[in-house]
């Protein structure tokens, strides 16, 4: 039990250093502005909000531990407030991107080992259920492309469901992979 701890803490940590580091890029880029404190989104309803979207998400796996590691990976995304509340002019919501989506997923699998395929499709799919959640919140604007371009795409509307099913296929096409990974083909 608790090596099972350590090694979720080790992920949960790698997770956020990868989402943090990731968002101190924006720094660099062209289009680096000055963003206002966005510490009044901090409520407890936007915190919990984000880790039950994410849990929704990871039932796709059928396992209580990437149930709970997608909900957290889910609000981790939010790291990047921290570099606007240090007052830093970078982009804002760099994790919140397509490129950290994929980037994730490799970097994730890469370091834990490369059979820790559910850990890359969660890592991946967090980053879909977070913007499913700010959309349902009416906060629906994200540079998706970043860095390759910082144009932001407005999502609104029903659009998180389109993002918290992507999210969720993501865990679940994981899911059907392992499972036919284990069995024959003879057996189809």
């Amino acid at each position: 039990m608790e090596k099972a701890l350590f090694s979720n803490i080790k992920i949960i940590s790698v997770y956020g250093t990868l989402s943090l580091g990731f968002s101190l890029l924006g720094f660099f880029l062209p289009y680096a502005s000055h963003i206002d404190s966005p510490l009044d989104s901090a409520t407890p309803q936007h915190i919990f909000g984000h880790i039950l979207w994410g849990a929704i998400a990871g039932i796709a796996s059928l396992s209580l531990r990437y149930i709970i590691l997608t909900g957290i990976f889910a609000i981790i995304l939010d790291s990047d407030h921290l570099i606007n509340f240090a007052g830093i002019d970078a982009v804002s919501r760099m994790g919140h991107s397509i490129p950290f989506a994929f980037i994730s997923l490799i970097i994730m699998i890469l370091i834990f080992g490369k059979k820790k395929y559910m850990l890359g499709a969660v890592s991946f799919a967090a980053v879909f259920v977070h913007m499913s959640f700010d959309t349902f919140l009416g906060v629906g604007h994200f540079p998706i492309f970043v860095p390759f371009s910082g144009i932001e795409v407005n999502f609104q509307g029903f659009d998180w469901v389109l993002l918290e099913a992507i999210g969720i296929c993501a865990i679940l096409l994981c899911r059907i992979f392992l499972k036919l990974k284990k069995q024959p083909l003879s057996q189809f």
